[in-house]
């Protein structure tokens, strides 16, 4: 008998009540939709939005119909840019980071990695890898940390294909 499809199976619905549950009991630290500045060209710099200060690196805001967004608007990265907040979040124990995200257009798929610093923003280190699969996600990565922390979103390939990120969220637990 094979027992991987029932094992994962279970594995998957419980992940599945330990993130509602997590989600019921967490605080909202903040939300960003990235719709409340003007569209931008790719650029590398600071660009002020209502959670804050972030940091792109062959970035855009994009207001374009093949971009991928819930509103009016998204961030596209293209070939090895970054996302980076340039603000802290504090943790009390428990952190939820999700965010949604596609290719650009039609675009080929690509690989990017989720990066998480401890120190303000001096160094950072791996905390979640994705790939784009031609279709709208939205992903959600838990941290067990109390303290501050912020958020990198790098994209890995090179090329001309682009990624598209919109509606950041972060939340915390309750204790």
């Amino acid at each position: 008998m094979n027992y991987k499809l029932p094992f994962f199976l279970c594995l998957q619905i419980l992940l599945f009540v330990f993130t509602y549950k997590v989600q019921a009991q967490s605080k909202l630290l903040f939300s960003e939709g990235f719709e409340s500045v003007s569209e931008t060209p790719f650029k590398d710099g600071i660009v002020k939005f209502k959670s804050g200060n972030w940091v792109f690196k062959n970035a855009a805001v994009n207001i374009n119909p093949v971009d991928t967004k819930s509103g009016n608007k998204s961030i596209r990265i293209g070939a090895n840019g970054k996302l980076s907040m340039g603000f802290d979040v504090l943790a009390k124990q428990m952190l939820w980071f999700e965010v949604t995200y596609n290719v650009y257009g039609n675009d080929t798929r690509s690989d990017w990695e989720v990066f998480i610093s401890y120190n303000g923003g001096k160094t950072y280190r791996l905390f979640g890898l994705s790939k784009d699969d031609k279709r709208t996600v939205r992903k959600a990565y838990i941290l067990m940390h109390p303290g501050k922390v912020r958020f990198e979103i790098r994209k890995l390939n090179g090329g001309s294909n682009s990624i598209n990120i919109d509606d950041i969220e972060i939340r915390t637990s309750n204790r």
